[in-house]
């Protein structure tokens, strides 16, 4: 994955570029020491001068009013704020007209920004205040005051905290009154760039030196490089929270979110002050110090399954190759391609105005509209071209999705030639999830989950702020939707999915929600992926990565805890197989429900494993091999878990073949084998079978109690009852 520049031209800028802000994919404003704010249109490539402002009006910030979607609520969404150095901010048309005018600071006004809630205004100056201001430029409260100057701030994603420097400290205030203030000594020298990422709560930081820092908000550091010669004067987290992207003397650089480089980009534009991401994640602008406004696009994004890769090689452009016979094809597109998907047969491929599936495809993005996908089994390789760029790609399920601004493909492996297409509603596109009956698209303000053939399953009205969700916090399974509440990150919301193509659920009745509640914060959920929707299990990992799973359609609705200490969780996609992963090893937990019985551990798989690098995460869960992302930047690692047997006797207890399970077992006369039978067959009441797997695994106290079961069964029905045994 890297940065690829668009051709810079003559600056239309006559001084330096201060600030740059994104009004929707294709329209730029910039504003500079020039006085003048100037709006880009990319479509057309045409630049045109909006206004040109009093000549002591110098803008050291710019920030557009947030889009939200509150239903019944009215806003305001074509102002434009901006701030100066004589410590005021104005509130500025869309045609260049400057509307109102505050005094805030004494000194420059170094910060203005909206509430994500668009609720309020966040000022911080030279001075060393941080206030609050409504909409209309009343002033709320003075937050801070300080003798040192705040050199930059952040709101927190739901609009309840802020987030300020000072000198070489972070500092994160509350709103609410008799909050606790989190203070921490973050850098060495005065930091002068901060983000807080909107998905996943992570902060990062820049400093004078050139240090970059990712942060949690309880002060834990996440990552910490020196990236730059020069200090780091720009820093902006993506709208999907995913990426990050930094600015300094003649240089760029793309992160990912735990802070490890992607790529870096060497500039002739001196200092970059500011950058900002276009709402679909797949393009940046940034202002520079010699008076040019570059644009930049994400291309070589790459997405495996199987034996298929697939790249994204333009903005609408995809390459698909089949790695075991070296076949490839390129898909164009008319849009720019937004979301990729990619998995059970099907690529999925989402522009601003459409969709396409796809299958056992490596998808790699290659340019704003190009997708390079690969089969590895045959070595078959193509690529997709899109009419507008792509904002994501997913890859699973024998499908390839991928999302552009306008609209989503949705590729086949039979005829992905031939994608189903259909327009989205908005073409700010956040996540696509896979699942083998369904895909779920998350859009501004939206959550809707589609068939492969392109019709709308369902839209459940989860909150507001769906756009902020991160793959973490939302999880699709054949039959069934989960999610995080964003507003009470300790609920989990289960929504019920129709079965029928015909069917649509367009509410949240509480016959089609299940609501599962946890005492502590809930950061990551997985839904099963087989088996019948009573049957549906989700894994949590809370704040203290304890891992914890619960029956969704269970009465008593209890959350069991599994292990601790736990990174990141994953379904198989073939059975009801979890797997984990740990500091130094991978967890595979066959039977999830013997954790109040210790002693039974032969249904728990453990391998060693060491050099999965910093943070690392599985991607999926197929065939009984894990893929997991490194950390550090490395690629995707694939780690067998020795489970194929164990998956086998899982399938079969799926589908009811309990002999040919026993026969498996008998031949192989493996401890796991026969632990995960006597735990399956005890549930289902296959008393028999039960015995048999218990005596083999030494189990005898179990053994002696099925025999008494079986004794007190056979004294029921002698008695000629027609109750049930208690």
């Amino acid at each position: 994955m890297r940065l690829k520049v668009s051709p810079i031209k003559k600056p239309k800028h006559d001084g330096a570029v201060i600030c740059v802000g994104w009004n929707n994919t294709e329209d730029v404003f910039s504003c500079g020491d020039d006085h003048k704010l100037l709006k880009w249109n990319l479509a057309t490539n045409e630049c045109m001068s909006v206004a040109t402002f009093p000549d002591d009006l110098y803008p050291t910030g710019l920030h557009l009013f947030p889009k939200i979607n509150n239903s019944g609520k009215k806003t305001q969404t074509d102002f434009i704020l901006i701030a100066s150095t004589d410590g005021r901010f104005h509130i500025v048309n869309y045609n260049g007209r400057i509307e109102k005018s505050i005094n805030a600071h004494q000194g420059a006004c170094l910060v203005a920004l909206w509430s994500p809630n668009a609720d309020g205004i966040l000022t911080a100056g030279e001075d060393g205040c941080v206030k609050i201001w409504s909409c209309n430029g009343l002033l709320r409260s003075t937050v801070v005051e300080s003798d040192v100057s705040c050199y930059m701030a952040a709101w927190s994603p739901d609009s309840n905290s802020i987030l300020y420097t000072k000198k070489h400290h972070l500092v994160i205030h509350p709103l609410q009154a008799k909050s606790k203030i989190t203070k921490w000594w973050a850098h060495e020298s005065v930091i002068l760039s901060v983000g807080w990422n909107a998905s996943n709560n992570l902060i990062v930081s820049g400093d004078e030196d050139g240090y970059i820092k990712v942060w949690d908000t309880f002060q834990q550091l996440i990552f910490s490089t020196k990236e730059f010669v020069h200090p780091c004067t720009a820093i902006s987290w993506s709208p999907h929270g995913d990426l990050f992207v930094a600015g300094s003397f003649n240089k760029l650089s793309l992160h990912s979110d735990d802070g490890w480089p992607n790529s870096s980009l060497d500039l002739d534009v001196g200092s970059v002050y500011c950058v900002a991401w276009s709402p679909d994640g797949t393009q940046l602008a940034a202002a520079c110090a010699d008076g040019h406004v570059i644009f930049a696009h994400i291309i070589d994004r790459t997405y495996n399954w199987k034996n298929f890769t697939c790249t994204q090689i333009g903005r609408k452009v995809i390459a698909i190759k089949d790695i075991t016979t070296d076949e490839s094809d390129q898909l164009d597109y008319p849009d720019s391609v937004v979301q990729i998907a990619l998995g059970f047969d099907h690529l999925v491929v989402a522009t601003i105005k459409q969709t396409y599936n796809w299958k056992n495809f490596t998808c790699t993005q290659i340019g704003r509209k190009v997708i390079a996908i690969k089969d590895i089994t045959t070595d078959e390789s193509d690529q997709l071209d899109y009419p507008d760029s792509v904002v994501q790609i997913a890859l699973g399920f024998d499908h390839l999705v991928v999302a552009t601004i306008k609209q989503c493909f949705i590729h086949k492996l039979t005829s992905w030639n031939t994608p189903v297409t259909f327009d989205l509603k908005d073409g700010a596109v956040s996540v696509i999830l896979l699942a083998s009956r369904c895909m779920c698209i998350v859009e501004r303000g939206r959550i809707s989950v589609y068939s492969y053939t392109g019709r709308l399953l369902a839209s459940p009205q989860i909150s507001s702020h769906s756009e902020l969700r991160g793959r973490a916090s939302i999880s699709l399974g054949p039959d069934t939707l989960a999610s995080i509440d964003y507003a009470n990150p300790t609920l989990i919301q289960v929504f019920d999915l129709p079965t029928a193509t015909y069917s649509i659920s367009r509410g949240t009745g509480d016959n089609n929600v299940t609501r599962i509640k946890h005492h502590t914060v809930v950061c990551s959920i997985a839904l099963s992926q087989t088996g019948p929707i009573n049957e549906r299990q989700i894994a949590l990992l809370d704040r203290r990565r304890d891992l914890l799973v619960a029956t969704v359609k269970d009465s008593k609705q209890k959350l069991s805890v599994l292990s601790r200490a736990v990174l990141s969780v994953m379904w198989s996609t073939e059975s009801e197989l979890l797997v984990g992963l740990k500091k130094e090893s991978i967890v595979s937990w066959a039977y999830q429900k013997n954790n109040t019985r210790p002693e039974l551990t032969t249904t728990v798989i453990s391998i060693p494993s060491s050099n999965m690098g910093y943070n690392p995460t599985i991607q999926c869960v197929e065939n009984g091999v894990a893929s997991i992302y490194r950390g550090k930047g490395s690629t995707v690692m694939h780690i067998s878990l020795g489970v194929i047997h164990v998956e086998m006797v899982l399938k079969y207890i799926a589908s009811n073949m309990w002999s040919e399970a026993l026969q498996l077992c008998r031949t192989l006369k493996d401890t796991k084998l026969w632990g995960c039978l006597a735990e399956m067959a005890l549930e289902k009441n296959q008393l028999d079978i039960a015995e048999e797997a218990f005596e083999e695994v030494h189990q005898y106290a179990e053994v002696f109690r099925i025999q008494h079961l079986r004794q007190q069964q056979l004294l029921h029905k002698l008695s000629g009852s027609t109750s049930e045994i208690p």
